[in-house]
């Protein structure tokens, strides 16, 4: 209820003065002094609220003083009671009024019993329990010494660090409580007013536990359950569930991982995921990954099994081992089986099983089918020896010559080759060249004498086209001697991928033909042919039946 004085309340002074008394217990002094001064402002100004002035409270008086903003350090305006205290106090202490013996403590968050009650912000220090303080039950505050630089216009709570604030409420332990104390007018003063509400962290309203010890608790239509399929060893640390773990629809995804290590040198937690044994003559329990299944017109969901990344500046990559299962006391040993899915319908293609950096530039596929392709670098160099098999006829005729293990043909300028033809094989990549290659040597060792030899070659289908069919010609380009005698020369040319189709048959026959540059100086410096191979780049290995 709230008294207002006004002018012409018509209020005579006895009534007034009885007022007063009743008010203030009968007692007069200071107190008495102030509500007269105030009465002399009610009949200056024309109306004064009494009650924001005096209230009367059970064991005394609260005085009522008028909020002012900003006050400095050390100085409070507002709502004070006296009291006394029941340890030693500083100004701007947090406290609490103790309910054992009515004196006021230092508050702290950690517990309702030091918290969760009456709480006020010592103005007037207190050397020792026992000695008169004042409390500050609602007002403005500064309190440099104690308080914590605040965030302008924040939320403050009390800490659970005896007699503080702070503008972090408590968050770790069961227990501890969450007040709101005031709000920061600036970064140093305070506006203190308790909040009478307050949450207690971690401690609901105890319940019996429900099902049988070591089964997990769970809310079944608001009362607490337990089920035998759901259970928790806290000896072996085993949770052990029989049913199926659900991400929930339109979510992000069941993820289940070791957690990152924080100290040094430290391994980060492990995962493992095996089935059981089984026991006399049953099988063990198998394991399967499967990604969903889409929607009418969505992809199925994928499966990724990846090792993890070394460390940022050092450290190995994780290894993913894949294992069928040994054979233990006779049987056979478990497969380990990968296989791409099938497309369905028009248009749509099987899947592959992609080894490699993850299907993007360089991999290796394997299609439905079992055939192996390799993309980008996941290629394999591979060679075709070519068999000189019919020699030039009359002055076209190389000699043969020997040194040391190799033999060869001596070639002077127009002798010729007839390699003995060969197929193209499967496994070659068709956007490729293929490399033709001489190899030879010399009895040489004179500066700049060259060499040269023609290619003629033709590519054959079988059963669509005959084997005199037009022949492409082209030619190493001068190839120079080494000064150095048997020293080992290779002479290439590339043949263009466009001549050539798989499962082709390859005629080739080589001629020396007369060099731009010098030739050898005496005939028996002439080039003696070892070798003629044909160099291609595989992709894959042949080609599916």
């Amino acid at each position: 209820m709230r008294t207002v004085y006004r002018t012409g309340d018509g209020m005579n002074d006895d009534y007034q003065n009885r007022f007063y008394k009743r008010t203030i217990n009968g007692k007069k002094g200071n107190l008495f002094t102030r509500v007269e001064a105030l009465e002399e402002a009610r009949r200056r100004n024309g109306s004064f609220d009494l009650t924001n002035v005096i209230t009367s409270v059970a064991g005394g008086v609260v005085i009522n003083e008028m909020e002012t903003s900003p006050v400095s350090d050390g100085q409070y305006s507002g709502t004070t009671i006296n009291g006394i205290a029941g340890d030693v106090l500083a100004f701007g202490n947090l406290v609490y009024l103790s309910a054992a013996d009515s004196r006021w403590e230092l508050a702290d968050a950690s517990a309702a019993a030091t918290s969760a009650v009456k709480i006020g912000m010592c103005v007037l220090a207190a050397a020792a329990d026992g000695d008169v303080t004042k409390v500050l039950i609602r007002g403005n505050v500064r309190a440099d010494a104690v308080f914590p630089v605040m965030p302008v216009g924040g939320a403050m709570y009390a800490s659970v660090t005896a007699e503080e604030i702070s503008d972090t409420p408590p968050s770790a332990n069961p227990g501890e409580i969450i007040r709101n104390i005031g709000h920061a007018n600036t970064e140093n003063e305070l506006h203190f007013e308790p909040d009478n509400d307050f949450f207690e962290i971690g401690n609901p309203t105890a319940g019996a536990a429900g099902g049988n010890d070591t089964e997990v608790q769970y809310n079944d239509g608001g009362v607490l359950a337990g089920d035998a399929n759901l259970t928790w060893d806290k000896t072996g640390q085993v949770l052990s569930i029989n049913g199926e773990i659900q991400s929930l629809v339109g979510s992000g995804g069941l993820i289940i991982k070791g957690l990152t290590a924080v100290a040094d040198d430290t391994p980060g937690g492990g995962l493992q995921m095996w089935s059981g044994a089984g026991t006399g003559n049953a099988k063990g329990g198998s394991s399967e990954v499967d990604g969903g299944l889409g929607g009418d017109t969505g992809d199925g969901g994928g499966v990724g099994i990846s090792g993890g990344g070394g460390g940022v500046t050092s450290g190995d990559g994780g290894l993913v081992a894949i294992n069928g299962g040994p054979a233990i006391g006779g049987g056979n040993g478990g497969d380990v089986t990968l296989m791409p899915g099938a497309g369905v319908g028009g248009g749509h293609t099987d899947g592959v099983v992609a080894i490699g950096d993850g299907g993007q530039s360089h991999y290796v596929k394997f299609d439905l089918s079992g055939r192996q392709t390799m993309i980008g670098d996941a290629r394999i160099n591979k060679t075709v020896i070519l068999a000189q098999g019919i020699i030039g006829s009359g002055g076209a005729s190389p000699s043969i010559a020997k040194v040391g293990n190799t033999a060869g043909y001596k070639y002077l300028v127009d002798d010729e080759v007839y390699c003995i033809p060969f197929e193209i094989p499967y496994d070659w990549d068709t956007t490729t060249d293929l490399l033709f290659k001489v190899h030879f040597y010399s009895t040489n060792t004179t500066a700049s004498r060259f060499v040269k030899f023609q290619i003629d070659y033709n590519s054959t289908a079988e059963g669509t086209e005959n084997v005199d069919a037009a022949t492409t010609t082209t030619d190493t380009g001068d190839v120079t001697l080494y000064t150095t005698a048997y020293r080992l020369t290779e002479a290439t040319k590339a043949l263009p991928a466009a001549n050539f189709a798989q499962d082709d048959v390859v005629s080739i026959k080589v001629k020396r033909i007369a060099s731009v540059g010098t030739a050898p100086a005496s005939p028996a410096d002439n080039p003696v042919i070892m070798s003629f191979e044909i160099e291609y780049i595989a992709n894959k290995l042949g080609e599916a039946l």
